[in-house]
Formats: C-alpha cells, sequence, structure tokens
C-alpha cells in the first residue's frame, strides 16, 4: 500500500465515523422528544412503524388502534414523524386538540401547563388513551 491509499482509506472512515456520530445525536434528540399529551413518540408504534418502514407493524397497530378507538384504522394510516414535527401526523394527532392548546399556550407539553390538573380535555383523552404505558 501507498500513502495516499491510506489517506484515501483516513479520509473514508473519518467520514463514516461523522456519519454515525450525526445519527447517533439525531437518535437521541428523537428519544426525548415528547408529544404536547406526553406520549414518547419514540415509542409509539406509528412513529416506529414510519420511522422504519414497517408493515407489518402498522398493521398490527391499525387493528389495534380500531378496536381501542372505535374508529376504523387503516394501515396506510398509520404514518407518523411525531406531534411537533413538519412531517405527517397520524390522522387524529394532526387535529389533536391538546396539541392545538399546547401550542396556543405556548407549552412543549400538557403537564407543563398551569391548568393541567384541571383540564378535562386531557382528562377525557387519557381516560381512553391504549399508548398509557408510555407516559411518564
Amino acid at each position: 500500500m501507498n500513502n495516499k491509499e491510506i489517506e484515501f482509506r483516513e479520509d473514508d472512515l473519518i467520514a463514516a465515523l461523522k456519519e454515525a456520530l450525526a445519527f447517533a445525536k439525531e437518535e437521541t434528540r428523537m428519544r426525548k422528544i415528547k408529544s404536547a399529551c406526553g406520549i414518547k413518540c419514540f415509542e409509539c408504534p406509528a412513529h416506529i412503524a414510519t420511522r422504519n418502514n414497517d408493515q407489518a407493524l402498522r398493521e398490527k397497530t391499525a387493528a389495534e388502534w380500531t378496536k381501542a378507538y372505535h374508529f376504523n384504522f387503516t394501515a396506510d394510516m398509520i404514518n407518523c414523524t411525531g406531534c411537533k414535527s413538519d412531517g405527517v401526523q397520524i390522522g387524529y394527532c394532526s387535529m389533536c386538540p391538546l396539541r392545538k392548546c399546547a401550542a396556543e399556550k405556548g407549552v412543549v407539553e400538557c403537564r407543563v401547563c398551569a391548568e393541567f390538573k384541571t383540564c378535562k380535555t386531557y382528562a377525557d383523552w387519557d381516560a381512553q388513551n391504549p399508548l398509557k404505558e408510555n407516559n411518564p
């Protein structure tokens, strides 16, 4: 091997390490993101299915949510990049009153709102939330 080959490989290695570091930083950031309601987006099956392009998980989630929410979800509806993202949100999340209220009040999450303990909208949502185990 000559020095030029070694330099080229070092550059490739450095570029690969930088890419891996950027990916790890983004994944760490995503793990911390919560929706307005407090669901950890990184643990939500719709978000996971979208992130991994996992059709089987979309189908499973659609069936579970159809039963839980009494709404006919299809696998095609199970796509979400997160409540606070500019990308696609799952049908309900795009029009969620909790998301809208938090944005209007300028709070990052319902739980930090001064009215949280008496909020009927949150209480109604939480009572039928099948993702409760993902909430702190």
